[in-house]
């Protein structure tokens, strides 16, 4: 009976043990993502404003530990955009 009860609790605890290594591999993926999507600014007064608010965001997001990605900022690749969220490359 005694080596029953060690037998299960050992199973328990690598049991416990997987399932927490498990755990920290699926946080990874599981973590939050903020999209900031810059569209047309207006003026030079505008765009330099959501310029630096996207900025702001992109601070903030390691603070909580969440991944961050910016549309619109880069005006070489701004018409691949849409492409690139729609085929999850962004």
């Amino acid at each position: 009976m005694k080596l029953i009860t060690i037998l299960c609790a050992g199973i328990l605890f690598i049991g416990v043990v997987a399932c927490s290594k498990c755990g920290a591999a699926n946080e990874e993926r599981q973590k939050p993502t903020v999209i900031v999507i810059i569209g047309a600014a207006g003026t030079n007064e505008y765009g330099a404003q959501f310029a630096e608010w996207a900025r702001i965001w992109e601070q903030a997001c390691p603070k909580g530990d969440a991944k961050f990605i910016a549309i619109g900022l880069d005006k070489i690749e701004a018409s691949d955009d849409r492409t690139k969220l729609q085929d999850g490359k962004i």
